[in-house]
């Protein structure tokens, strides 16, 4: 629309990166975007513990991207076997035009986590924030800690930012966030979507979390200044 432009991967349907049109120093931001996912047969419903690293997911054997076009909405839809997202820009008046709406729905495999992951070109020096219900909080990630050592709660949002750009991601439920890959002039930021576990972590539950549903967790993504978007 006139305030952003979103560039998708070729063939995948996902989000590579977006620009602020209205804002010439913010410009283009890199934003590439994977659906991963974690292991682990020691995981419950009250720990997080994986394996390793996350695994990037493999598309599947059906894949279709869908492109709608109108007056009021732009949006790109994109179908996997496990994976589906609608990304949408809307043209009308006020603050909704430079917000990037992204709806999530995935489905998880036993003893897998799942997350979506944005690699973007800023560099925070392993630095990024996210609420706490009243205010946005400083996390910074330490390569010396576990990985569940470095998620932290994202109740309604978080963000990664320099001193003159900035990417924020609003959520609709309560979440956990992280921001694992970190470079000079790269950092990312990632978002627990969905966990189906067979064993039991002994905090109460009693019993796995046995969740094939396919879960839906919209996000939306505003990219500006740091005073533009806090």
């Amino acid at each position: 629309n006139n305030e952003v432009l979103v560039k998708f991967q070729s063939g995948r349907g996902l989000i590579k990166s977006v620009t602020s049109k209205g804002n010439a120093d913010v410009g283009e931001l890199e934003a590439s975007q994977e659906y991963m996912y974690y292991t682990s047969s020691r995981s419950g419903a009250y720990i997080f513990r994986p394996h390793g690293q996350a695994h990037g997911i493999r598309v599947g054997h059906t894949l279709a991207i869908a492109i709608a076009q109108g007056p009021l909405v732009q949006q790109v839809q994109y179908f996997d076997d496990n994976t589906h997202q609608s990304t949408r820009v809307l043209s009308v008046p006020g603050e909704l035009s430079k917000v990037v709406q992204i709806l999530t729905s995935v489905t998880a495999s036993m003893n897998n986590e799942v997350v979506v992951r944005f690699n973007t070109n800023l560099g925070t020096n392993h630095i990024f924030y996210s609420d706490n219900s009243v205010d946005m909080q400083k996390r910074e990630h330490s390569s010396n800690k576990p990985i569940p050592a470095n998620f932290y709660p994202m109740n309604t949002a978080a963000s990664l930012k320099t001193d003159a750009k900035q990417m924020t991601f609003i959520n609709r439920q309560p979440m956990g966030v992280a921001s694992l890959v970190h470079e000079e002039s790269k950092s990312s930021l990632e978002v627990m979507l969905h966990r189906c576990l067979s064993q039991d972590d002994g905090r109460g539950l009693a019993q796995g979390v046995h969740d094939s549903s396919r879960t839906q967790a919209p996000l939306w993504m505003i990219v500006g200044t740091p005073s533009e978007t806090e």
